[in-house]
């Protein structure tokens, strides 16, 4: 379960800052992200198709690519920028390995960060 929202949460400013952040952290790896923001106080980074982390400027969290040890999906998460671009890119090696057609017929609760930034998102 995602880290539930605070209601003194950090402000639009902060939330933009840790997602550019992770952009940054995910770039000195050589993996290209978008970031938008998310109506509801948080932020999205898209780094892949059917990969996509979300901040509320605390934590940072995503769906892996892996299933679980029961086999559903596996939400992770981590607290900072440099620690999520570490281990979001080997979720990265994981998705871009598998042939596109496969990633196209996520579930809808693993939606494209396409999608997703499509119906909720503002570009920033």
């Amino acid at each position: 379960m995602p880290p539930h929202f605070f209601h003194n949460g950090p402000s639009r400013d902060e939330i933009i800052r840790v997602a550019e952040a992770l952009q940054g952290e995910l770039a000195l790896r050589n993996i290209p992200a978008d970031v938008h923001e998310v109506i509801q106080g948080q932020a999205l980074v898209s780094v892949y198709y059917g990969l996509v982390a979300h901040t509320n400027g605390r934590f940072i969290w995503w769906i892996s690519p892996e299933p679980s040890r029961g086999g559903g999906l596996l939400r992770t998460y981590a607290r900072s920028p440099a620690r999520a671009a570490a281990r979001l890119a080997i979720h990265h090696e994981v998705v871009q390995s598998r042939p596109l057609a496969e990633l196209t017929e996520l579930p809808h609760s693993r939606s494209p960060a396409d999608l997703v930034v499509a119906r909720h998102a503002l570009r920033v």
